[in-house]
């Protein structure tokens, strides 16, 4: 990957931070991740683990925003897409939701690793 291939997640991302009136560091104190990790995510060189995005969004509507994932990862505005292929997009959608189906139930068996 090149670096600023992610800018969509990138914008976002550091809109949602700065709307939140915090730094870097205190953002990923708050999601439990280095400011290193921030930095390389707004710069569009990384993209977060799922485990991290649902961090993310978990801290978003804790915050009172009422974000989902594709907030993060699609510009509706100028109807562009993270990935080129929208078959792609309804892949990792899918994945998304399976596995937050998982986490849901280790959850409630109290499987949680």
């Amino acid at each position: 990957m090149k670096p600023g291939e992610f800018l969509i997640f990138s914008k976002a991302l550091r809109l949602f931070r700065t709307e939140m009136g915090l730094t870097q560091s205190e953002f990923g104190h708050k999601i439990d991740i280095s400011k290193a990790r921030i930095c390389s995510y707004e710069s569009g060189r990384s993209l977060p683990s799922l485990e991290t995005l649902d961090r993310i969004i978990f801290f978003a509507r804790n915050s009172g925003f009422n974000y989902t994932y594709d907030h993060f990862l699609i510009d509706k505005k100028n109807q562009i897409h993270l990935l080129d292929d929208y078959q792609e997009i309804e892949k990792i959608t899918k994945m998304l939701n399976d596995y937050k189906d998982r986490k849901n139930a280790e959850l409630l068996l109290g499987n949680e690793k």
